[in-house]
């Protein structure tokens, strides 16, 4: 766990006793690989780390790209993305590594959603529900809150608008789904609660269409974004 960084942490965890069965193979449709080589909504956006997965203990397997993010998979399938937010990130450029980005912020939680989904068929025993958590730390750090703003990145470049500041130094939320859930309905549900955290309004959350079953993030919208 990186020490005095700002990190947004996402997590999912089977609430039933289970285990995946491709997570130490070198199979190319194995849970191992497809941690290699995540899926991505578009070239060059905020992607999940790809690279080499190190074998760590007989119990989980790491990607890291250093600076920016790191992802375990856990044999009894709990997933965990650590990501830095500075301005090679998920901050805006502005050298004070304080203001999200909204569009990576959504990206990367798109990503995150989506990668677990690809995993699921891989488990032994299939869990009927899955915890998963959304965590901030370090929102404080230098004397200077982390803020968010409302809205898309078209609509407020190049600073952000409708700041809000981060309410406390740390923060942490779960929710539990069914394993049947939808990615991107799942997404916008934790792109919502740290919005609304941060004192926003659901309106305020960017990259958003309404479906048949609900909100979601609208992929199609952010694939055209260059």
């Amino acid at each position: 766990m990186a020490k005095n960084k700002r990190l947004l942490i996402l997590a999912a965890m089977p609430l039933q006793a289970t285990e995946l069965r491709t997570i130490f193979s070198d199979r190319p449709q194995s849970s191992r690989r497809k941690l290699e080589s995540p899926p991505m909504l578009r070239p060059h956006g905020w992607d999940l780390p790809s690279a080499r997965a190190e074998l760590r203990g007989g119990e989980l397997i790491r990607v890291i790209e250093q600076g920016r993010l790191a992802a375990e998979l856990y044999r009894d399938g709990t997933f965990i993305v650590e990501a830095q937010i500075h301005q090679d990130f998920l901050a805006w450029s502005d050298k004070t590594d304080s203001q999200f980005h909204p569009l990576a912020l959504i990206e990367l939680i798109v990503n995150f959603t989506r990668f677990y989904r690809s995993i699921l068929d891989d488990f032994l025993t299939p869990p009927n529900d899955i915890q998963f958590r959304v965590e901030l730390r370090n929102m404080h750090l230098g004397n200077r809150k982390t803020t968010l703003s409302s809205g898309t990145v078209e609509t407020h470049w190049p600073l952000g608008g409708g700041e809000k500041e981060a309410p406390s130094d740390s923060w942490t939320k779960g929710i539990i789904v069914a394993a049947s859930f939808d990615e991107d309905r799942l997404a916008y549900a934790l792109a919502k609660e740290l919005y609304v955290w941060f004192g926003h309004s659901e309106e305020a959350i960017p990259y958003v269409t309404d479906t048949l079953e609900g909100k979601s993030i609208d992929v199609k919208r952010i694939q055209t974004i260059h």
